[in-house]
């Protein structure tokens, strides 16, 4: 009888100096006028803070990122406790808005650039996860948590560029399995369905390491991965690309080739690729070899079986016509 008191009273305890931690992190929060015009902006040192916008404001974003929406600006108001990243506390954490706190806990983990974390209560954006310490765990955007491990890699870039490995994953049965892959860059031996299995020694279990392991590594570094497919495994050798695609940017290969897609597949922005020539923003795609395509999944998964031609249909308010990509040419030119 006298245990179980204890274990009740220390619960209580606990519980109590939880609920007060997290009621310090909110005023804090609220002091350091983390939100100001619906921009979120969170003091991380004296000097900077960093923030969440799906669009870059030259203005005052000293960094931007264009695939998370991540920046920083100078903390002129120069608050003196600013949020840590680091530091030792508990596995507790709680949404915290300077009015609102709620408590919960992260139910899965960002998965790259495409994939934001999620959390067990609905989100409130702009707003952050803090742990009781008051240690910044995440900034919460209408599209989900953006995790720690990308705002530390995004802290420490000069200049925002991520990694491309030239293929999509996702967590199946415990295993990490390729879903699609880029026709678009040479001597890449992957394939749908291969299972990941090892990257530079490192066992993969789950697809949101990997995907930090490839964005987070340097461009034109090469790697080796341990793959299995039909029943064999074999070892192969990856130099990783520039990244172009993916997150608040669409994400359907063809960035490399400077073309952009609207959701509904329209064509949001052609460069200057002499591939396209004659393409003009609002031309909708709609077929991809002959199959109809709908989502930029579409899209990555159509072209990923292509070996040697891509066909591209298109209309243009009820013309239709084809753009044809030679995959040799392209690679060996």
């Amino acid at each position: 009888m006298f245990k179980l008191t204890l274990l009740l009273t220390l619960f209580i305890t606990q519980l109590f100096a939880t609920s007060a931690g997290f009621k310090v992190c909110n005023k804090k929060f609220s002091d350091s006028n983390s939100i100001e015009n619906n921009y979120l902006s969170v003091p991380i040192s004296k000097a900077t803070r960093v923030g969440y916008s799906a669009y870059y404001n030259s203005s005052f974003m000293s960094k931007y990122d264009p695939f998370l929406g991540l920046y920083t600006v100078k903390n002129q108001k120069k608050f003196e406790f600013p949020f840590e990243l680091d530091g030792v506390c508990n596995k507790e954490v709680a949404l915290i808005d300077g009015k609102v706190i709620q408590s919960g806990k992260v139910l899965t983990k960002q998965v790259g650039l495409n994939y934001l974390a999620t959390f067990s209560v609905k989100l409130k954006a702009p707003s952050i996860i803090s742990t009781v310490c008051c240690n910044l765990n995440a900034l919460v955007t209408s599209r989900g948590l953006i995790q720690k491990a990308y705002l530390e890699n995004f802290l420490k870039m000069k200049k925002v560029v991520y990694a491309e490995a030239g293929f999509r994953v996702k967590d199946y049965k415990s295993k990490v399995i390729v879903t699609s892959v880029t026709p678009f860059m040479k001597n890449l031996d992957v394939k749908i369905d291969d299972h990941i299995l090892t990257l530079d020694s490192l066992k993969i279990l789950n697809s949101n390491t990997l995907m930090k392991q490839i964005l987070f590594a340097k461009i034109n570094s090469t790697h080796t991965f341990k793959i299995k497919r039909n029943k064999k495994i074999k070892t192969i050798k990856i130099k990783y690309d520039k990244r172009y695609g993916g997150g608040l940017i669409p994400d359907t290969y063809f960035e490399k080739l400077g073309v952009l897609f609207n959701r509904d597949l329209s064509v949001k922005k052609v460069g200057s690729n002499k591939l396209f020539t004659g393409l003009v923003k609002g031309d909708k795609l709609k077929e991809i070899n002959f199959k109809k395509v709908y989502t930029f999944k579409n899209i990555r998964e159509e072209i990923a079986t292509s070996s040697e031609m891509i066909k591209l249909l298109f209309d243009r308010k009820g013309f239709t016509f084809f753009i044809s990509i030679d995959l040799d040419k392209l690679l060996n030119k």
